[in-house]
């Protein structure tokens, strides 16, 4: 891939999800008045941008998924992936013995959960892993060199758009929205390694939705607050935990790459070298 084409494939997914989606669903707004739908409808837009962006600039075989590519990507990211599964159940059983039924309603649960589907676990795999990433490697070639690059720059774009987070709630949580950014990045690196490893964008999508999920469950959908990142963990130990996290991510990551694995992430063995 020319460097002109990887530029305008990027450009092209980061306006279409910036700019072109939510313009669209303003449009609509009137005619979907609800606003979980609204987001569905938002996601949904995002999704199909992005994947018509992967077909069209040529990439449409990083979207093949086959049983064992899933499985393999489950295993690999299975920190994360075991992780996710117990603090979702974990939360989801505080949540019906504090809470009960869901105080966001039933309806707009499952909405809710469709949401973070399409927008934590389909839209933002298929952004930083799916086109930023793969469009770099594809630039650079298939070397050590090219996969690393594409790692830290997609991780570091994933991490830096969670400041998006400060224009939704004030600035009441900026300490925690920047740890935030911080850990994000560290988790995106990880997620970027299980993806050059197993080379299945759908496991990737299915550890992120259901990490996202097992954080918002409790209060987001059971209690039906507003969640940020210092009310996860604590105004007064989020930069503690945050710091851990980052060093976790970072640590599983290089484990992940180590000498006797890095040549799965290649069609050529040669290129680990």
């Amino acid at each position: 891939m020319s460097k002109k084409k990887c530029i305008l494939g990027i450009v092209s997914a980061l306006v279409s999800t910036i700019i072109v989606a939510p313009v669209l669903v303003s449009i609509l707004a009137k005619s979907v008045e609800d606003p979980y739908l609204q987001s569905v409808l938002l996601a949904l837009i995002e999704v199909v941008a992005l994947i018509l962006i992967i077909v069209l600039f040529g990439q449409k075989d990083k979207l093949r998924s086959t049983v064992k590519s899933f499985g393999k990507g489950l295993i690999t990211g299975g920190v994360m992936a075991g992780t996710a599964v117990v603090m979702l159940v974990i939360n989801t059983v505080r949540g019906i013995t504090e809470v009960g039924i869901p105080k966001m309603g039933i309806m707009n649960s499952l909405l809710y959960v469709l949401i973070l589907f399409l927008t934590g676990g389909v839209s933002e795999e298929l952004m930083y892993r799916g086109v930023i990433m793969n469009f770099i490697r594809e630039n650079m070639g298939e070397s050590k060199k090219s996969m690393i690059t594409s790692m830290i720059i997609s991780s570091f774009l994933f991490g830096a758009v969670h400041l998006i987070n400060l224009m939704g709630m004030g600035t009441d949580d900026v300490v925690g929205t920047l740890c935030q950014v911080g850990y994000s990045m560290s988790l995106g690196f990880m997620l970027a390694a299980v993806y050059a490893r197993s080379h299945n964008i759908w496991a990737n999508i299915l550890i992120h939705f259901i990490y996202d999920l097992s954080l918002m469950i409790y209060s987001g959908i059971f209690k039906n607050e507003t969640v940020t990142v210092s009310s996860l963990a604590g105004e007064h130990s989020i930069v503690l935990i945050s710091a851990a996290i980052f060093a976790a991510g970072i640590a599983v990551s290089m484990f992940l790459l180590r000498k006797n694995k890095i040549g799965e992430c290649f069609d050529n063995a040669a290129a680990a070298v």
